[in-house]
């Protein structure tokens, strides 16, 4: 696989991770409705006591609680994994020295009108402004 389609697979990996994530609370929701019923009968703590009326209700907050609670530690291991993918995409790619066979050239002298003045400032590029009578 070459370097360019494992990180598009990557990216398109880790983009699919953050939306899961960030909907984690919409589908404990879509569950506990699917199943509010059998929930209701069978799991809630509440079910011996009808005047409560919590029809399952602390059940789901103890869903949402753990689903909380995952996502916070899926977002930080997921921000950690994003940081070093960045660090990884933002380095610079490393400059291949010329080949040791290569003709070395020397450095050419600069044309006298780019030389330093007398204050080491280029006299062909500077010209100090000149006072007019």
């Amino acid at each position: 696989m070459s370097a360019a389609l494992a990180r598009a697979v990557l990216r398109t990996l880790l983009a699919v991770t953050l939306m899961a994530s960030t909907q984690g609370m919409l589908l404990v929701q879509v569950a506990f409705k699917a199943n509010e019923q059998f929930i209701a009968r069978t799991l809630c703590v509440n079910r011996a006591r009808p005047e409560v009326k919590c029809n399952g209700k602390c059940v789901l907050a103890a869903m949402q609680r753990r689903a909380a609670e995952r996502d916070q530690r899926q977002r930080a291991h997921l921000e950690a994994v994003v940081l070093a993918f960045v660090a990884t995409e933002t380095t610079v790619p490393h400059v291949a020295a010329p080949p040791a066979d290569a003709p070395r050239r020397a450095a050419l002298p600069r044309p006298r009108s780019e030389r330093a003045g007398p204050h080491g400032v280029a006299t062909g590029i500077f010209r100090p402004p000149q006072q007019t009578a």
